[in-house]
């Protein structure tokens, strides 16, 4: 689908459309400039995390990256809390 595309925009609308999602809907949320800034302030934070793939998980402070198996999430769910 993001092979040679002109507008990246027009691609994010059709998989809008796809799963049901009005054209209105859509440009509401192309237009959020308040999500655009939350957006924005989460992706400096995975940054500042050094998140480079998803998903990554982030449990009592420490990092867990996939692939995990159920397992281990649960795991890592029962580790004893830092305090």
């Amino acid at each position: 689908m993001w092979g040679k595309v002109s507008s990246a925009g027009a691609v994010l609308g059709q998989i809008a459309k796809s799963v049901g999602m009005t054209e209105a809907a859509y440009e509401a949320c192309i237009d959020d400039q308040k999500g655009l800034e939350a957006l924005n302030a989460r992706t400096a934070q995975h940054d500042k995390d050094g998140v480079d793939s998803t998903p990554t998980f982030f449990v009592n402070g420490k990092r867990h990256e996939a692939p995990l198996t159920l397992a281990e999430v649960a795991q890592a769910l029962r580790a004893p809390r830092k305090s």
